[in-house]
């Protein structure tokens, strides 16, 4: 039991420094303000628990859509569906926050470092383990995201556990190492589309570690099938699914303008993991050119690593921090090439030297890389919100919210996360006011003048309208927006927010009781669907 307790113990350390790291950057104090995708990441999960709460007997897709007009955030189709079960089942047994859903993330960031920990332990030792994890938890590209709602963490641990069964394939041929890999790739793919990245694994790193015959055995090929069966149906069926949406930015297709290495490596891990991280492939490389015996372990990290760059010539709507999910991989690299440096001869160096060394590099590294953390800043929208669930601005059944699209997400997700059963309508000005595609590119404006902005707001039932004025305005329709409410007091009192950022306006007069029915058919006919 001593093992199981001393890995439990491991896991627990490592996910208070991942904590410690969120709270350090202001994670805890600020809303979903990292990335406009996090708010469609939470109110997906919220509509997922809600869904299993409250909508059996219920359709999913008309379940979703009836979502998706209390809060226009769900992405569940273009994103597929394990990320969101995760937080509905976190969200059934603990409190429905976001400081919850953040000590989740903590947990799966912990336990990535922890599950590579006993690996280079056993070819390293325990300080370099230990020196390797804690760098990797604060790697440029991984510290930020773990402080957010983002699915590249959970996606990592999926890939790491799958790029080790794949090693012991290599190892023994043994069948249940390969379904672990199939399975493991297929709950990665189901997490994230960039999931896919595993794809390229199984040839590349047989053709690395000079292993012809694993391709004779038919586990080899058995993790396909299984990838095929089992994520085949969503991306074939669910509505999105194949990301029509970003279609515009680039599908499968041969671009060189996209391959950004090694800068890209350099942004994601730093300049240090980097280079030596490309030290370390070359190294693995000229061994097995040289016909040496290579590690099975490390050409499946040399494999995920040269898959993980080149996908994003193949794959316009790639992104780099997608690199973040094969951290692993780039720190095993960079420990072949720390451990080539630490075999050159080098004259009056004790090997307590050579570990005081060692010891400073990498305790430099931490540090510098968390001199850059970014800092979360506050954007208003928890204290907005926590007064519109409380009702000190009027009933509010029906609000409008018009910024960028974080602005946007920011009030939607932390409104859903005090209300996960829909309680009220928010509309996005972004979805009102214009066509916009889902990069944030204008394809068209539905008003070009305060007196169109007028008339659409005059069909409409809002009680409350948000504008959020902390920054330029991200469209032209926003001013337009101001102009009309500033020009129209019979029918817009300005609120006292409570806030400078934002401007708050209620509507004057009170009409006749609104049936859901009514307000739900009213909005329906103006709001335009997702722009492909």
């Amino acid at each position: 039991m001593r093992p199981l307790w001393a890995n439990v113990f491991r896991w627990a350390a490592l996910s208070s420094l991942v904590i410690a790291i969120q709270w350090s950057s202001g994670a805890y104090q600020s809303e979903t303000g990292g990335s406009p995708d996090e708010a469609a990441h939470i109110v997906s999960g919220l509509m997922m628990r809600d869904y299993f709460s409250s909508g059996w007997g219920r359709g999913p897709i008309e379940f979703a859509a009836d979502y998706y007009l209390h809060y226009p955030k769900v992405a569940v189709g273009h994103w597929p569906p394990v990320f969101y079960l995760e937080q509905a089942v976190w969200t059934r047994v603990f409190p429905t926050s976001r400081a919850s859903l953040l000590v989740m993330m903590a947990l799966q960031g912990g336990l990535l470092a922890a599950l590579l920990w006993p690996f280079l332990r056993a070819r390293y030792g325990s300080l370099s383990a230990w020196l390797g994890i804690l760098v990797l938890l604060t790697l440029p590209g991984l510290a930020p995201l773990g402080g957010m709602i983002m699915t590249e963490i959970p996606i990592a641990v999926l890939i790491l556990l799958a790029m080790f069964s794949w090693s012991r394939f290599l190892e023994s041929g043994r069948a249940w190492p390969a379904i672990a890999f199939g399975l493991l790739s297929a709950a990665a793919i189901l997490t994230k589309g960039t999931g896919a990245v595993l794809a390229g694994v199984p040839l590349l790193s047989v053709a690395l570690a000079g292993s012809p015959k694993r391709l004779r055995s038919v586990w080899f090929w058995i993790p396909a099938l299984i990838v095929v069966v089992t994520c085949g149906p969503w991306y074939l069926l669910a509505p999105g699914a194949m990301h029509e949406r970003v279609a515009a930015y680039g599908g499968l297709g041969l671009a060189t303008s996209r391959f950004n290495f090694p800068l890209g490596w350099a942004d994601e891990f730093g300049w240090v993991i980097a280079v030596l991280a490309l030290a370390g492939l070359t190294i693995l490389l000229y061994r097995r050119v040289m016909g040496s015996a290579v590690d099975d372990l490390m050409v499946s990290a040399a494999a995920l690593g040269v898959t993980a760059t080149v996908f994003p010539m193949l794959v316009g709507a790639w992104e780099p921090r997608h690199l973040v999910e094969v951290a692993p991989a780039f720190l095993l690299l960079a420990a072949v090439g720390v451990g080539w440096i630490a075999s050159w001869p080098l004259p009056n160096l004790s090997a307590r030297a050579s570990s005081a060394v060692l010891v400073l590099v990498a305790v430099g590294t931490i540090a510098w890389n968390v001199s850059f953390l970014r800092r979360q800043e506050p954007l208003g929208y928890r204290q907005l919100s926590a007064r519109i669930v409380a009702s000190p601005l009027g009933p509010a059944r029906t609000i409008l919210i018009s910024g960028d699209s974080v602005a946007e997400g920011a009030l939607i997700s932390e409104t859903a996360l005090r209300e996960p059963h829909p309680a009220r309508y928010i509309v996005r000005g972004t979805k009102l006011f214009a066509d916009i595609e889902w990069m944030g590119k204008v394809k068209n404006l539905r008003v070009t003048s305060a007196a169109e902005v007028q008339a659409l707001l005059s069909s409409l039932p809002f009680d409350l309208i948000v504008v959020d004025r902390s920054a330029p305005a991200p469209y032209a329709y926003q001013s337009q927006l101001l102009q009309a409410l500033a020009e129209h007091p019979e029918y817009w009192r300005d609120a006292d927010g409570g806030d400078p950022r934002f401007s708050i306006f209620r509507r004057v007069a009170e009409g006749p009781e609104i049936s859901s029915s009514q307000i739900e058919a009213s909005l329906k006919a103006v709001l335009a669907p997702p722009v492909p």
